[in-house]
């Protein structure tokens, strides 16, 4: 079972985006870092030590579901700097293997097997309001988006049960998920 990660002290979650097309993240993830610079590209002053990170698969080009794979811990603000030796021959582009941006470093990473990934689309439920309005969810262009108090929660609750059976409401919540496409789907 994975640990809830209420940090007392945090006084920010983030969702941390990686994608596909310029950076080979399942590659990368692969080699199992301890810790890793990741790109900022906003919220540079409000990032701090200690705060909580979810770490996000774009879909890319492949069809590969987008969601959850892991979570960190900041251990240093963002500043500007190259991406380190273990990551740069996973940048797509030459340039931005050695690209001078705001990075900062993560650490703790606990990353989830790939079968166990939390999907894009059990955020999207519409029956669950205390998550399906996150940000990367509407607007998914960015690297780095605000998570609140209650988002928090409520995704610490989803990663303290990935791989664990699924209670009968919780069973309900996402088969009204997939009700609709699938009705779809059959009736069309």
């Amino acid at each position: 079972m994975h640990q809830t990660l209420v940090h007392p002290l945090a006084s920010h979650t983030w969702i941390f985006q990686a994608t596909p097309t310029d950076f080979e993240i399942d590659e990368f993830v692969s080699t199992k870092p301890d810790s890793c610079l990741w790109r900022v590209s906003r919220y540079v002053s409000e990032i701090s030590v200690g705060d909580k990170v979810f770490l996000w698969r774009a879909k890319g080009k492949e069809w590969i579901r987008a969601g959850i794979f892991g979570r960190a811990e900041v251990k240093k603000p963002p500043r500007a700097q190259q991406p380190d030796r273990a990551q740069r021959d996973f940048w797509k582009k030459v340039g931005d293997r050695h690209a001078v941006e705001h990075r900062a470093l993560i650490g703790d990473i606990v990353l989830l097997e790939a079968r166990n990934l939390i999907p894009r689309d059990w955020l999207q439920n519409p029956v669950d309001q205390s998550i399906s309005d996150l940000s990367i969810l509407s607007q998914a262009q960015g690297t780095n988006f605000r998570v609140t108090h209650v988002q928090a929660e409520r995704l610490d609750a989803l990663w303290s049960r990935v791989g664990q059976p699924w209670s009968r409401d919780e069973l309900a919540v996402v088969l009204l998920a997939y009700k609709s496409p699938f009705e779809n789907w059959v009736n069309g």
